[in-house]
């Protein structure tokens, strides 16, 4: 008479122990906010920009108010401005919802719910994480403005846009890259705020209910994807220098020209 099959130990514990993460993953992935790219391309755009518009028009009042106003982003807490936000624009004025990723009757990705329940965990990263992008790409502006060819390209009447555009933006753009690139970490750790006080179930709430359970296993897959998320940015960053500068492509060049 045959024996029943019985599992063995070893490979139930194998097969066993990663089913929850994987659950958990699966369960979360379709609604992370801080994994999106998107979010990184928002608050460098919108940083990058008003960096630039700053420093064209530095020392006058449009550059002040901007500046004070992303000083002050700046230093607020994170959390603070998701619950004001939260407070002000779903719980006064009711334009968004309150909580979660979706409403129970609406669970596609891209539904207008779906994008409505997004709005302020993202505009609260955001806002959270521009003012390191503004103040670089304004400072390197800055320091580009006052250099002698910029004051060569204005003596030569070429017109402000080419000036900015052509001459001043690609030799600022470097440091702001750097930034930009390592501001990714930075959104994992301000996405599992953000997504704790929005209640919405995105990877950096899947970490806070981790450590909360001591979920090992589940913590150290997602701390691999944020280092592996940290090392490509900074790799792709790399690989832009050489584009953004062509003195990077050519040392012996830039050696010369010193």
């Amino acid at each position: 008479r045959a024996r029943p099959h019985r599992r063995h130990p070893t490979v139930h514990r194998r097969l066993e122990r990663p089913l929850p993460t994987l659950h958990l993953d699966q369960r979360r992935r379709h609604h992370p906010v801080q994994s999106k790219p998107q979010n990184n391309f928002k608050h460098a755009t919108l940083g990058t920009a008003l960096g630039v518009v700053a420093a064209w028009r530095r020392g006058r009042r449009r550059d002040v108010g901007v500046l004070a106003s992303v000083i002050f982003l700046d230093s607020t807490p994170i959390f603070w401005l998701g619950m004001l936000l939260l407070g002000i624009f779903a719980v006064q004025l009711g334009w968004f919802p309150v909580f979660g990723a979706a409403s129970a009757v609406e669970d596609s990705v891209f539904s207008l719910d779906a994008l409505q329940h997004l709005v302020l965990p993202v505009v609260t990263l955001t806002l959270g994480t521009l003012g390191g992008v503004f103040l670089t790409a304004r400072y390197a502006m800055v320091s580009a403005l006052n250099e002698d060819y910029i004051r060569m390209a204005e003596a030569s009447g070429l017109s402000d846009r080419r000036i900015l555009f052509v001459h001043a933006m690609p030799n600022s753009l470097l440091p702001v890259v750097t930034v930009i690139m390592l501001n990714i970490g930075f959104l994992f750790s301000g996405a599992v705020v953000v997504e704790t006080v929005f209640s919405y179930p995105g990877l950096g709430r899947l970490m806070f209910e981790g450590v909360l359970a001591r979920d090992y296993p589940l913590l150290q897959g997602v701390f691999l994807l944020l280092a592996v998320g940290v090392v490509v940015a900074n790799l792709a960053a790399d690989l832009l220098y050489p584009a953004l500068d062509p003195r990077i492509r050519r040392p012996q060049a830039a050696s010369v020209s010193q």
